[in-house]
């Protein structure tokens, strides 16, 4: 079995590539230090060759896109992007504010590029999120662009993007053994977010100065 890269010459060997994950958008190989996703057969959902495409022109720094279109037998069957490092033991809600803040502005200005050019950011959630020290979107399977309004598309992936934060955040707690009252407290906290608020502008204003992340249960 064996694949190309753009309809080019560079044919990729099934047998090269280095398992690494499996979703419901299809299969994650490691390759020559790039992510390739592998579509399932007949799957529902993706993006097409032509928003695929359009996405691979698009330039964001941790929102991934896909680089590269694959092709077996001249049909488009997944794509390539890029592949951060893992890092273990690294918890988002152990950075502090500076830090913490600057991966959501970061990720603020890809949601900006993808708002800008109607593309809606779906099927984000934390398992194809990646955090080691920085803050990566894994997979644009699901990306498309919309038939809205730019100012309609932005609060649209503002709400996903925040809503991948909060996920992330409860998840740590968990991890960190916190107390149900405590949970449910700072989820409460998380949900007052206004609909149109950057989520970098809302933690901004309910963290203290220098303080961690962890911090926010002594806010319930």
């Amino acid at each position: 079995m064996a694949y190309t890269l753009n309809k080019k010459n560079n044919i990729i060997s099934h047998k090269k590539l280095y398992y690494l994950s499996k979703s419901d958008t299809g299969t994650v190989y490691r390759y020559n230090g790039k992510a390739i996703h592998i579509f399932p057969e007949n799957v529902k959902g993706v993006f097409s060759e032509e928003e695929g495409l359009f996405l691979s022109d698009l330039n964001t720094r941790r929102i991934l896109l896909p680089e590269d279109i694959l092709y077996k037998n001249n049909h488009m069957v997944g794509f390539t992007t890029n592949l951060p490092k893992r890092s273990r033991g690294n918890r988002l809600i152990n950075s502090d504010k500076t830090s913490f803040l600057y991966n959501l502005y970061l990720l603020e200005e890809d949601v900006d590029v993808l708002s800008k050019n109607k593309v809606l950011i779906s099927g984000v959630v934390p398992d194809k999120s990646l955090y080691n020290g920085d803050l990566y979107l894994l997979d644009p399977s699901k990306y498309g662009r919309i038939n809205l309004d730019e100012d309609t598309v932005l609060k649209l992936n503002l709400y996903q993007l925040h809503l991948l934060i909060s996920r992330l955040l409860m998840n740590d707690f968990k991890k960190n053994n916190r107390m149900g009252s405590d949970l449910r407290g700072v989820e409460e906290l998380l949900k007052l977010r206004e609909q149109d608020e950057y989520p970098s502008v809302f933690f901004n204003n309910i963290l203290d100065e220098k303080e961690q992340v962890k911090a926010l249960v002594k806010k319930v």
